[in-house]
């Protein structure tokens, strides 16, 4: 540690100056550091690895989910699947709003004209046509798509729809993008 700063033997009152003395503190005794090697200790390089890979996995898990600086917007396929898919869960559930929410307006006529047609009864838009004619004929319908093409603005998904007690139907679905949103083009 050092040597301790040398004391003076204790003067008698008589010797002693009568203006004060400034107080001056003992050196302390300088610590050397270790030479610079460059390297690191072998205890440091596991702890600043272990940091590393916790940095890495975290940054893998976000690019995973799709989350964070990783999000992307969805693409045109994945805006048209999801209009397939709320448009099929609209009928199964039988939400007749949202059901024709997804339709183009052509394709909401169609609707009307038809279950008008075989109800033999006059409707007054979609909504009302499909509340009078088509309660229940949906329930428990399952969909499951295969493919989803998109050329300009329109689209085709390729689905297998399946009601309760029937066989497996294969679908193309034809939609078209209208200001932005994709809208089912046919309905049948």
């Amino acid at each position: 540690w050092g040597k301790a700063p040398e004391r003076k033997p204790a003067e008698s009152a008589a010797s002693v100056p009568s203006e004060p003395q400034e107080a001056v503190p003992p050196e302390r005794p300088k610590r050397e550091r270790p030479a610079a090697s460059g390297r690191l200790s072998e205890a440091w390089a596991r702890r600043i690895a272990a940091v590393l890979l916790v940095i890495g996995a975290v940054i893998v898990a976000l690019a995973i989910a799709d989350v964070g600086p990783f999000s992307d917007p969805p693409t045109e396929s994945e805006r048209a699947r999801d209009t397939v898919v709320g448009f099929f869960a609209a009928a199964s559930q039988g939400e007749w709003g949202e059901f024709c929410s997804r339709l183009t307006t052509d394709a909401r006529e169609q609707v009307q004209a038809n279950v008008s047609e075989l109800t033999g009864r006059e409707a007054k838009g979609c909504v009302e046509a499909l509340s009078v004619g088509g309660s229940g004929s949906f329930a428990g319908l399952s969909l499951r798509i295969k493919s989803v093409r998109i050329i300009g603005n329109q689209g085709r998904v390729e689905a297998v729809v399946k009601l309760p007690e029937e066989p497996p139907e294969p679908r193309s679905i034809l939609l078209l993008q209208d200001e932005g949103v994709w809208l089912i083009n046919d309905p049948d």
